[in-house]
């Protein structure tokens, strides 16, 4: 685990300053602070209300950074396609962020077995128990978290074969018993097998930055990463006109428009 090194520029198609996995979940936090902000101040007491999402600036109601976590349709979790890289390692990067944070509150001591059933309860569980994600998607972070909960309480230093995946992306790791593609975890003891359909790093990339964010401030953030917000921004703006252009068009094209407008706002 010590030899992982997310601030390594191993996304070299990207600009300068994004070609981390580091640098993106940096950007999943600023992004989802921006829109924060915006969402309190249109209803400081319930910002997740009815009728927010479609007050918000154009800008914020569609998802256009979190494309870079969103693998097209065809590109299969088996795929070397460099958007599965992209999706793998943010996640790994941001969920391994999250845990540490939490752990700064649970100090998890090797041996102790009460701190790990209590802190996996909290990372697993859903709306039906006090949760670290509450009513938040988050299948793969859930997972990671329970890896990373497991290893700390049992004193392990190496990897899970569903860490290992998501560190080299090693596609003969990725067999469930039905010969299926799957990244495959235990959790709680009990085996879980993650298909890899193309929203499953985008849900956890951007749960994982909600829960990162109520954990710290939305200010917090906006501070720390302000040398990234002009180029969040011009994503986000020149995005948005992408997303109205493709509205207009029949469902069936529609699916096959790309909505990224690349890393400084290209329009074409």
């Amino acid at each position: 685990m010590d030899d992982i090194n997310f601030r390594a520029p191993v996304f070299e198609e990207h600009p300068e300053g994004w070609r981390s996995p580091e640098d993106l979940a940096e950007g999943f936090l600023l992004a989802w602070s921006l829109e924060l902000v915006a969402r309190r101040q249109l209803d400081p007491r319930d910002p997740f209300g009815p009728g927010v999402t479609s007050r918000l600036p154009e800008s914020l109601r569609n998802d256009t950074f979190g494309q870079l976590v969103r693998p097209p349709v065809w590109a299969q979790i088996t795929s070397t396609h460099a958007s599965i890289a992209r999706a793998r390692l943010t996640t790994l990067c941001i969920a391994w962020l999250l845990f540490d944070e939490l752990n700064n509150v649970w100090h998890l001591e090797p041996g102790d077995f009460n701190q790990y059933a209590q802190a996996l309860s909290l990372a697993t569980g859903g709306t039906d128990r006090r949760s670290v994600f509450r009513d938040l998607s988050a299948e793969a972070a859930k997972c990671l978290l329970s890896d990373r909960i497991a290893r700390t309480s049992s004193g392990a230093t190496d990897l899970t074969i569903g860490e290992t995946w998501f560190v080299t992306g090693d596609a003969k790791l990725l067999t469930d018993q039905w010969g299926h593609a799957a990244i495959p975890f235990v959790v709680g003891g009990s085996p879980i097998s993650l298909i890899g359909e193309n929203d499953l790093f985008r849900s956890s990339v951007w749960s994982c930055a909600r829960v990162l964010v109520d954990m710290k401030s939305p200010d917090f953030y906006i501070s720390k990463f302000k040398h990234r917000r002009s180029t969040i921004e011009t994503i986000l703006e020149s995005g948005s006109r992408r997303f109205a252009r493709a509205r207009e068009l029949p469902h069936h094209q529609a699916l096959g428009v790309d909505t990224w407008p690349g890393w400084s706002g290209e329009i074409a």
